[in-house]
């Protein structure tokens, strides 16, 4: 009886010594090849972290993100974070996502309801239903808004038979970090050019004077008549806006 009391005793410790440290919030870790670097954790809360993937079950960055997914990092800041770190930059054909379809359209959806979920409510006019909006990084953060953006919002309050919408092409001047609405495609049809400072005409390609091509409208003061202009040159290679109307 002793002997086998030492030999559970000698396996008991054995099993104590080969287990991973737990922390208090870590139900399972699974270890890499060689038993020393932590490739995947389960924690108490449902929250999971495998090599550059994690899901936070609880969320944090905002009260209304009830969970982040992170993919390529193990901190995502958004419902659903994708991140790449390419070895190689400036290689024209590299992609981050892809979606491929056979014999049908491939189709990537942006929807907008109200309500909450189970009672959803109807679109209202004015509301936005989605955005493509692209930021870049100052050296310390990242952009806050969109300074490049596509969007599109609903023109009226949206029923069965009539959900009338719209599109913006959103771009940020020189000096400024806001993104200002330039075009618009009504619901209606055409395309409308928003009320703004119209640029130099010229070919240097500067960020402020690179309107070659550009058509540009502008709204005549009452008893005065419209303009419609486009930035060209002429025979002799002088830039200028050129009056259509």
């Amino acid at each position: 009886m002793k002997m086998i009391a030492k030999v559970l005793l000698t396996a008991a410790a054995i099993a104590a010594l080969a287990a991973p440290a737990l922390a208090a919030n870590d139900k399972l870790i699974v270890k890499d090849v060689n038993g020393t670097t932590d490739v995947f954790k389960v924690q108490d809360d449902g929250s999971f972290i495998g090599g550059k993937i994690k899901f936070d079950a609880t969320g944090s960055v905002s009260p209304d993100y009830k969970f982040k997914f992170g993919v390529g990092t193990t901190t995502p800041t958004d419902p659903f974070t994708l991140q790449h770190d390419w070895a190689v930059a400036g290689i024209g054909t590299q992609t981050i996502f892809v979606a491929s379809s056979i014999n049908d359209v491939s189709r990537f959806t942006v929807r907008r309801a109200n309500g909450v979920p189970g009672a959803l409510t109807a679109t209202t006019a004015g509301q936005q239903l989605g955005n493509f909006n692209f930021r870049g990084h100052d050296g310390t953060n990242f952009s806050a808004n969109g300074v490049g953006a596509i969007t599109s919002s609903g023109e009226e309050a949206f029923t069965p038979t009539s959900q009338s919408t719209r599109i913006a092409f959103v771009s940020t001047p020189v000096g400024a970090i806001a993104g200002v609405e330039r075009v618009r495609v009504p619901g209606a049809g055409g395309l409308r050019i928003m009320t703004a400072t119209q640029p130099p005409c010229d070919a240097s390609g500067a960020a402020t004077s690179s309107a070659v091509g550009t058509i540009w409208f502008t709204a005549g003061a009452s008893g005065v008549k419209d303009s419609l202009q486009v930035c060209a040159k002429d025979a002799a290679n002088a830039y200028a806006w050129r009056t259509i109307y």
